[in-house]
């Protein structure tokens, strides 16, 4: 988010149903139809759509730190396939929210050794009070709560159609940013979110029906 805008972080990110599926299909051996690559490539088209429209109305950065930026959220998108994947062989075992807990464990502790490694670690205790507060608040009503929730969806109807179950999340995150962040919102950021959104909907449906056929 230091070099590019939330809107088209969002839009990158909600590529990780597109990885997941793939990453199904050689974890899982699950079937990818002809029409379900279509969806992954519309999905990434309108991607491209929205980067070079944010690309042109950017005004942080130079173009590489843009790029940059736009591949570290697509390694985000990546590492997140993974973790969804490889959920839904736990949870065959497991509890959601005893999966929840170990995976915000594990990822707290790799924060951790993050700051020590950069050698920042008494940063985290010289904030405002008031920014421990809002953190606390973030952790347990958009991270533990929405993890707990993933968790419980994936045991129930599988990575794949859990990775697309939440469409309206970039539609929201482009007009929060825009009214919030007074990002920019041109006819292109809509028609790339359109097609995105739409692509995922359709790989979606693809999927159930695959999995009602095999079932």
């Amino acid at each position: 988010l230091e070099h590019i805008g939330a809107g088209l972080e969002r839009m990158i990110l909600y590529s990780y149903p597109s990885i997941v599926l793939i990453l199904s299909a050689l974890v899982y051996r699950k079937p990818i139809s002809p029409g379900m690559i279509v969806c992954v490539a519309l999905s990434y088209l309108g991607i491209f759509i929205v980067y070079g429209a944010d690309a042109q109305t950017a005004v942080i950065g130079d173009p590489e730190q843009y790029r940059n930026g736009a591949l570290l959220v697509l390694a985000s998108a990546f590492c997140f396939a993974i973790y969804l994947t490889s959920s839904e062989y736990v949870l065959r075992f497991t509890q959601p929210s005893w999966f929840t807990a170990w995976a915000m464990i594990g990822a707290s502790g790799v924060i951790a050794v993050h700051a020590l490694i950069a050698g920042n670690i008494e940063t985290l205790f010289g904030f405002h009070n008031g920014v421990y507060f809002y953190a606390l608040i973030v952790a347990l009503f958009c991270t533990a709560l929405p993890s707990i929730l993933k968790s419980a969806g994936i045991q129930r109807i599988g990575a794949s159609a859990a990775g697309v179950a939440g469409s309206a999340g970039p539609m929201l995150t482009f007009l929060l940013a825009a009214i919030l962040l007074d990002e920019v919102l041109s006819w292109r950021h809509l028609l790339g979110m359109a097609v995105v959104v739409a692509a995922i909907t359709l790989l979606s449906r693809l999927q159930s029906r695959t999995q009602v056929q095999t079932d």
